[in-house]
């Protein structure tokens, strides 16, 4: 979703193709880095360069991903513990 946004503040539609490939470099980063504390901004700059979105724009997103960040860590204690 962040990198939709993204996309859509500086005025550059995705293709479905780019779309796509959000997506599955999504799914894939997302694999091994559940661990990593900010693991979002660690994916965001690799599914950004993957469709040649400028990576500066990350730093509009800072703001939030604490707040994401703890969501994330949550969903992973709650599967952890089931």
């Amino acid at each position: 979703m962040s990198a939709l946004y993204i996309s859509q503040l500086i005025g550059q539609h995705l293709s479905l193709e780019q779309q796509l490939i959000v997506i599955f470099t999504s799914i894939f980063a997302s694999v091994g880095v559940a661990n990593i504390p900010n693991a979002g901004l660690v994916t965001m700059i690799l599914v950004l360069t993957s469709i040649g979105l400028p990576t500066q724009y990350i730093a509009l997103l800072v703001t939030i991903d604490w707040f994401l960040d703890r969501c994330r860590t949550a969903i992973n204690v709650m599967l952890l513990e089931v």
